[in-house]
C-alpha cells in the first residue's frame, strides 16, 4: 500500500504529492487509520490523556499536546475497550491565537491541495455553523469534508468568542465511514 506523509509545518503546506485513492494512505504525523497507536505511545499516555467528551461511549478521543511537533495536540479516536488502540480518526491543531483570518487562508490552500490529491473526492466547501459548546452562540466552525474511499478527511477553522477562552485554531482530520456516521449522531457532554 502506497503510503503519503501529510507534512502540515506551521506553513501548511503539502510536498509533491502523487494521487491517492483510500484514506488509508494519508498520515498526520506518521500516523494512519487502521494503524495501532501504541506503535507510536505507550498505553499509559493514551489512558492519560482520554477525554470525555461524548455521551455515547462507542468511541473515544485522547487529545496529545505535542509542543515540539508539527501541532500543537494531536487527536486520536478508538474504539471502547480496543486493547489494539486501532486509529479510527487521527487529526491535528495548529493553533491560531488572534489571526483567525490566516487560518482560513491557510484552510483554503489546504482544500485546494486536498481536491488535487483526491480527485475522485466528494468535496462539500464551508460549512459554517455555531459551535455547540459556546453556549453563547458567537464561537464558529467553518469546515470542509472530503469524502473519499473508506473514510473522510476534515479541515476546519474553530473561531472561539472571548467569553469561552479557546484560542482559535485550524484542525485537519482524517476518519473511517464508521466513525463518521456515528459523530454525527454522537452527543456531547
Amino acid at each position: 500500500m502506497k503510503r503519503l506523509l501529510l507534512i502540515l509545518i506551521l506553513t501548511f503546506s503539502f510536498q509533491n504529492w502523487t494521487k491517492a485513492d483510500d484514506i488509508r494512505d494519508f498520515e498526520i504525523e506518521g500516523m494512519s487509520i487502521g494503524d495501532s497507536a501504541l506503535d507510536y505511545f505507550s498505553i499509559t499516555k493514551l489512558k492519560k490523556h482520554k477525554m470525555k467528551w461524548y455521551k455515547d461511549d462507542k468511541f473515544y478521543g485522547v487529545q496529545i499536546l505535542t509542543p515540539s511537533g508539527l501541532y500543537e495536540a494531536i487527536i486520536f479516536h478508538f474504539k471502547k475497550d480496543d486493547k489494539k488502540y486501532i486509529i479510527h480518526a487521527a487529526g491535528g491543531i495548529k493553533d491560531y491565537e488572534f489571526n483567525i483570518i490566516e487560518c482560513y487562508l491557510k484552510k483554503k490552500q489546504i482544500d485546494k491541495d486536498i481536491k488535487t490529491l483526491f480527485s475522485n473526492a466528494k468535496f462539500s466547501h464551508n460549512t459554517k455553523s455555531k459551535h455547540e459548546a459556546d453556549k453563547s452562540g458567537k464561537s464558529y466552525i467553518t469546515n470542509s469534508f472530503s469524502d473519499i474511499e473508506n473514510g473522510t478527511i476534515s479541515t476546519g477553522c474553530y473561531d472561539w468568542s472571548a467569553e469561552i477562552g479557546y484560542t482559535d485554531s485550524f484542525r485537519i482530520t482524517i476518519s473511517t465511514q464508521e466513525i463518521e456516521s456515528w459523530f454525527s449522531t454522537a452527543q456531547n457532554y
